[in-house]
């Protein structure tokens, strides 16, 4: 069995755990939506949009359906709805339509410079495994990178340790199965797409080291930037743990040779 077959057989059968556990609350499809624009991401729609026809195309998964039968998705699904917009998105200059003759005539030419549809669901494909596996790992890593912990009022601290030792059991016996070597090319991946929002990697050090509060605030590519990078860091962490590797960290987008 595969890494992205063994990934996508225990997410489906521990996601409910998972969710128990999660410090990131499942969102509509709106707000899924609106978390995406704000950090910088191309996605279009307000109350229904991308997400929906991603998921009609078979490229984007929901997490969960609430009572009323309408999806829910993790934040961290806005990293394939970021990857989808990049890929879909035409890159044109604001100026390009000046010359409205030759716009016209260039127009039926773009369609070739589109990657294919084949293209695009297999880069979905890799996207949502990341989401997948950074989903899982969030519940254990997440109040080590805030420093804050939630759960249910009915929960007591010691019931939440509990739950939370026995989850983490059965997630690294997951990571155990997958190979390092693989998973930090997509560590490498999510540097370097941040990078490519925000190359800034001094405020995401600062960012990094600022208050929950300051880092839920950021938006615009700098905040979209930030949150691939918190991704990367529950795998670079979880990998750390479990396979005792050392990557880069996720300010560093590239090896640079000492000279």
């Amino acid at each position: 069995m595969s890494n992205s077959d063994n990934i996508l057989r225990f997410f489906e059968e521990y996601k409910s755990f998972c969710f128990d556990l999660s410090q990131n609350h499942l969102v509509n499809e709106a707000a899924l939506i609106r978390f995406s624009k704000s950090r910088g991401c191309y996605v279009s729609g307000v109350v229904k949009g991308d997400p929906s026809k991603y998921i009609s195309k078979g490229w984007l998964n929901s997490d969960n359906i609430d009572a009323c039968s309408k999806e829910q998705f993790h934040l961290f699904r806005f990293y394939p709805l970021h990857v989808g917009g990049k890929l879909c998105k035409l890159n044109l200059t604001p100026t390009s339509t000046l010359d409205r003759h030759a716009f016209n005539n260039s127009l039926p030419k773009l369609n070739d410079l589109l990657p294919s549809l084949e293209f695009i669901g297999k880069e979905f494909e890799k996207a949502n495994l990341v989401a997948n596996l950074a989903i899982l790992l969030e519940p254990i890593y997440w109040p080590i990178i805030t420093s804050r912990i939630t759960y249910p009022v009915c929960t007591t601290s010691e019931d939440y340790e509990i739950k939370l030792d026995n989850y983490k059991e059965l997630v690294f016996s997951l990571v155990k199965k997958l190979d390092p070597k693989e998973w930090e090319k997509h560590h490498e991946t999510l540097r370097f797409q941040a990078s490519e929002m925000d190359d800034n990697s001094e405020l995401y050090i600062l960012l990094r080291l600022s208050p929950w509060i300051k880092i839920e605030r950021t938006t615009g590519k700098i905040g979209g930037a930030l949150w691939i990078r918190l991704m990367a860091e529950v795998l670079r962490r979880a990998f750390r743990d479990v396979h005792d590797v050392n990557w880069l960290e996720e300010d560093q987008a590239f090896l640079v040779n000492a000279a």
